[in-house]
């Protein structure tokens, strides 16, 4: 658990509030950090199950409130809650087709003529050490600490992370005529 003074100022006040029972507080929390949350989910589910499951963390949130610790940096937490809510559900639905028809539903930055659905469907097929990484990289385009940050892991095992996951994805994305 990182020192008081590493939890960002803003995120240490509105949980302060929130845990006080602003609401209004606890809704600026979980936007400030719903892209994260969003493309953690999608590491794990379809583009259609994420607002579900992206409700369903923001009420296990608010009901866990009490149980964080006042020091605890709230958005590790929150992706615990997240990550949960999506390995189970990856559990039911672990091969369902994503829906090439939704793409908007995806905020990915499509490359090499990838579409995100097509992205998606074979970030699901890896390693779950690697899928959350990926997808926050891939589909959400955040930096290293920025995704050490939401999942509690070190820079450096983000890094490595990355590294292992984007090779195997490039080996499966080669085996179907991607360079």
């Amino acid at each position: 658990m990182p020192p008081p003074e590493t939890i960002p100022v803003a995120d240490l006040a509105l949980v302060l509030k929130a845990r006080a029972g602003d609401r209004i507080a606890f809704t600026a929390l979980m936007q400030r950090h719903a892209a994260k949350l969003n493309a953690c989910l999608l590491a794990y589910v379809t583009p259609s199950d994420v607002d579900d499951l992206l409700q369903e963390t923001m009420l296990a949130a608010w009901r866990g409130l009490p149980a964080l610790q006042q020091t605890a940096e709230p958005l590790p937490w929150m992706f615990g809650i997240a990550r949960n809510l999506g390995r189970r559900n990856y559990t039911k639905r672990s091969h369902q087709e994503i829906s090439l028809s939704q793409p908007e539903l995806l905020r990915a930055r499509e490359s090499d003529g990838i579409s995100a659905a097509y992205l998606l469907r074979h970030i699901h097929q890896l390693p779950e050490a690697y899928r959350v990484s990926l997808a926050l990289r891939l589909l959400e385009g955040f930096g290293s600490a920025s995704i050490a940050l939401a999942t509690g892991m070190t820079e450096a095992s983000v890094r490595v992370n990355l590294s292992r996951g984007m090779k195997i994805l490039r080996e499966n994305l080669g085996r179907e005529g991607y360079p």
